[in-house]
């Protein structure tokens, strides 16, 4: 069931009121996600956000999503098996179609640093120093549809696309900031970054090592360089690593928290 804010009747991104305005996914939807945001994106933004979404989605987690049977608007369209490449014992590669609902899975992971601006970093258009984890999941079946030994020669692939997910989560962080704060009392910070005028992703969007997350999003303040921040921790889906993003600098408190009281749900839980 999908939750539904109050409409924004204004894009969110680029100010634009006149365009014909979609409903915005806060957790895009081939993620699994339910918050909408209604009539929040005009159709030039949309386009922009929804290819990042589409490339995450894609490429970092197109098997899982397939096999788990994620949302998606084309279902009908999913294919039933896919081909992998087993290595057999003679070292020749063959190749085998295996049922979606049987397919081993590789879970890429991106661990990445704090957002710069946490760090006192300067901004800058550098990739920042990460790290890639492989996750394996696998079925849960009665039955086997291949061997332990035929899962661990399986050929894998995958593009992990760092800028896409930054991008993803940056969009996630000011979505979910305006639903809650409704641009009231804050300036928000990542509308450069999604409209591309802007490549300071790591300066804004990074890792996190807090507390375990108790909800998919949390939103919350934090002092920095006596100033205050709006922060957004994510959680996109369970085994991945949480992530967070600076979406917003605080203007005035006492507005921002009579707009939070306005507009919290069950998902959010504040720090402020």
């Amino acid at each position: 069931m999908h939750e539904r804010y109050k409409p924004a009747n204004v894009c969110i991104y680029c100010g634009e009121t006149t365009a014909s305005l979609s409903d915005e996914h806060v957790i895009p939807l081939c993620l699994n996600g339910t918050l909408v945001l209604p009539s929040a994106s005009c159709p030039a933004c949309a386009a922009l956000t929804s290819a990042d979404e589409l490339e995450v989605a894609r490429h970092m987690y197109g098997p899982l999503r397939l096999r788990d049977d994620f949302r998606s608007r084309r279902k009908k369209r999913r294919p039933e098996s896919m081909a992998f490449q087993i290595l057999d014992v003679a070292g020749v590669f063959r190749e085998v179609n295996i049922p979606v609902r049987a397919m081993p899975v590789l879970i890429p992971v991106l661990i990445l640093p704090k957002p710069g601006i946490v760090t006192g970093a300067a901004p800058h258009d550098r990739n920042p120093p990460m790290r890639l984890q492989l996750i394996e999941s696998r079925p849960i079946l009665e039955k086997e549809v291949l061997t332990k030994d035929e899962i661990e020669r399986i050929k894998y692939s995958a593009r992990v696309p760092w800028g896409a997910l930054c991008r993803v989560l940056a969009k996630i962080a000011h979505s979910y900031t305006y639903a809650h704060f409704r641009g009231s009392g804050y300036q928000a910070l990542l509308n450069p970054i999604l409209l591309r005028k802007s490549g300071h992703l790591a300066h804004y969007v990074g890792g996190y090592d807090g507390e375990p997350l108790q909800h998919t999003i949390e939103v919350g303040i934090t002092p920095i360089d006596n100033e205050t921040y709006i922060y957004v921790n994510v959680l996109l889906m369970p085994r991945l690593p949480v992530y967070q993003i600076i979406a917003g600098r605080v203007t005035d408190i006492d507005e921002l928290l009579r707009a939070f009281e306005g507009h919290k749900t069950d998902e959010t839980r504040p720090y402020v």
